[in-house]
Formats: structure tokens, sequence, C-alpha cells
């Protein structure tokens, strides 16, 4: 998440860390911790423009590892739990769907950030990876709330996806009858076939360990639908990724949907769910 604000110059805003609380209906809202990465002048001088980004700038650096991929023992759960060590953002999962799959080589040689890595495992746990009002890294999915999304200046209903039924995880779109396919039946004969499909994963770099990884990203993800929607200045900032909500739509029924994207600034707030991810 980032910040940027304007406010008095009377303060020595440069590498400080300050909380951020947001006034909702009265109730002040924690929305994270923020480090400053940037303090210039504004128009006159008794103000300054002051930008800041939550604790997830901290895995924008090199990925380095002392873990002994060779042993053939390192799992990707161990591989999360040490980068939140190097980086010094506490984990907030105590376990993932494919936390005790092998990890038997560093694939990420090539100057990719921390970040990249968090980002890599979450998909291949059919997750989200969000840095959470505690400061922690949080791997999530969906998370149910009561929460009805109804004031809003502008709603764009959209349609209804259909709920996934299929899932591919290949090695790349190239190899894709190289990778391993699970369906569920039932839902199948229901909706029809509607597939999710994961290709260039760096862990599931062959035949054997996407058969390995598919089984709980299935589980997850199975039966998941929703209906594609994009609400503009309805501003409930302790929403996240993966939250489910229901909106009343421009018939007034309430339907259901997910959180997938997000955009605010100080006072207005976009939420989101696009028709294809």
């Amino acid at each position: 998440k980032m910040l940027k604000f304007e406010t008095e110059n009377d303060i020595d805003y440069k590498k400080k860390e300050f909380v951020y609380y947001k006034e909702v209906n009265g109730e002040a809202l924690k929305i994270g911790t923020f480090i400053v990465t940037d303090v210039s002048d504004s128009d006159t001088f008794e103000s300054v423009n002051v930008t800041a980004y939550d604790y997830g700038l901290k895995f924008a650096n090199p990925y380095t590892t002392s873990l002994d991929y060779s042993s053939g023992s390192i799992t990707l759960f161990q591989v999360i739990q040490e980068i939140c060590t190097n980086c010094g953002v506490e984990l907030e999962n105590a376990s993932l769907p494919n936390g005790t799959f092998i990890v038997d080589s560093n694939q990420f040689v090539n100057g990719e950030q921390y970040g990249d890595v968090v980002a890599q495992a979450s998909g291949i746990n059919g997750m989200f990876a969000t840095t959470n009002s505690n400061d922690k890294l949080e791997f999530i999915f969906t998370n149910e709330t009561d929460e009805i999304i109804e004031d809003y200046v502008e709603l764009d209903d959209k349609r209804d996806t259909q709920p996934i039924t299929s899932v591919l995880v290949a090695p790349s779109e190239e190899l894709a009858t190289a990778g391993a396919v699970m369906k569920d039946k039932t839902l199948i004969n229901q909706y029809g076939e509607h597939w999710l499909k994961i290709y260039d994963s760096y862990f599931a770099n062959s035949t054997t360990k996407c058969q390995q990884l598919i089984s709980a990203i299935f589980n997850q993800v199975k039966g998941f639908g929703y209906s594609s929607f994009k609400s503009e200045y309805s501003f409930l900032p302790y929403l996240s990724l993966g939250d489910k909500i229901k909106f009343k739509n421009k018939e007034g029924k309430l339907v259901n949907s997910v959180i997938l994207r997000y955009e605010t600034n100080y006072d207005e707030m976009i939420l989101e769910a696009p028709s294809i991810i």
C-alpha cells in the first residue's frame, strides 16, 4: 500500500515510520505502519509532500538465502519463514496448503526480489499475499464478511463468472500436455468446464512437481465464482483482498462477490472484481 499526502513542514519525516489510522463513521481504524520513502517541497515552504509505503516495502530487496536446497528437505513454508526473518516481517500463517512441498533448488538467481518469491509462493498455494493491518505477511484466499457495498458514487455491475471446475498446472503453456489436471465431475455436470490454468511457476517446473502441487490448489479454488463489479468511492479501508462481500446492483438486489483489486487515496476508494484475472 502507498500513501501520498501533503502536511505541514514542521516534522522531519525522512526515513521515519508511522502508524496510519483512518476515521470511518467516528471510529479510528488502523491501516498499518508506513515507511517514508520520499519528502519533497510543495508549492509553499510551509508544507511538504510525503510518500510512504507499508511493510510490503521490506520485500523490495534482492532475494538471498542460506537454505541448503540440495539437502532435499527444504519445504516451501521454510522458504517463506526465512524470507520473513531476512526482511524483518512477522508471518501470520502457521501453515500453507502446499507448505510441505519440497523445494529442491533455488530458481531465484537472476536478481529477483523477496517479493517475487512471495508472489510465486502465493500463486502456487492458490492464495493472495498481503501485508495486513498488524504489519504481518499474510497469505489468504477468501474471508467471510457481512459487508454490504451500497454507499458508492458509481457502480459498474458486470456479469457473473462461472465457478472454477477444472485446474491445470503446467511448466509452461508450450508444455501444457506435460502438466497435471484435476476436474470436479459433479461441478462440471452443473456448470460446465471452467478452468484455472497456472503456467511458468518457479516451483512447478517439472511434471512431477506439478502433480505434487495441484491437489492443494484444486481444493482451494474448485467451485470459486463471483459477480464481477467495479465500485467507486465506497470508502471501506478495512477491506482487503479476498474479502467476500455483497453489493446492491442496479436493480437493488444483493449480489455475492469478492474483493480482487482495490485502489485508494485519502478520501476515495475503488473496489473491483474483474471478470478476467
